[in-house]
Order: C-alpha cells, then sequence, then structure tokens
C-alpha cells in the first residue's frame, strides 16, 4: 500500500473515515443509554457527578468528531481529565468513608 510521504493513500482514509463514523454512532448510542441515571442511584451525590461528567466528556467528544477536531491531543487531553475524575472521586470516597467512620467512634 504505497503512498507519498504526507499524502496517505485512499485506503487509509477510508479506513480513518469508517472509524470515525463508527466511533460517532457509538458515542450516540452511549449517550442515549446513559443520559438519564438510574433513580436508584439519584441519591448518591458523587456517582450523580461522576455520571454527569463522563456523558459531558461523550458529548464533547461527539461534538469535536461531528467537526473533525480530533486530535491526538485531544485524547490526551481527554485521557487525562478521566484519569483526574477518577482520582478526585477516589479521593472523596476516601474522606467520606473516613468521615462516616470518626463520626461512628465519637
Amino acid at each position: 500500500m504505497p503512498f507519498c510521504k504526507g499524502h496517505p493513500s485512499n485506503d487509509l482514509l477510508n479506513l480513518i473515515t469508517q472509524a470515525v463514523q463508527q466511533m460517532e454512532e457509538r458515542l450516540r448510542l452511549f449517550i442515549a443509554e446513559h443520559t438519564t441515571i438510574p433513580h436508584s442511584d439519584e441519591g448518591d451525590g458523587t456517582l450523580c457527578f461522576v455520571h454527569k461528567q463522563i456523558i459531558n466528556l461523550a458529548h464533547d467528544c461527539l461534538e469535536k468528531c461531528s467537526n473533525q477536531l480530533l486530535s491526538a491531543l485531544y485524547f490526551h487531553e481527554l485521557s487525562e481529565n478521566l484519569r483526574q475524575l477518577s482520582v478526585d472521586v477516589s479521593v472523596t470516597a476516601i474522606s467520606t468513608i473516613a468521615t462516616e467512620t470518626s463520626s461512628k467512634l465519637e
């Protein structure tokens, strides 16, 4: 599959186009299936926050994809945002457990 430096082949462009279309469809499906949080989880503030953040990130990714603004930098930043969200949730969970435990000991 030879191609000139800096000019991807038609086969490569077709693969990229298919991958982008597949990603857009999966993002739309994910958003449609997860936009609302299950009623049983509405009382958990941390879970509601995480849920909203992930749906917002999915919307942002879909928008960037639709506007052809995806880049390696965008995916790096998205990964970093998800990592930080995970850290924040862990810290919040540990803090909540510590508070509940200390209040039981008093």
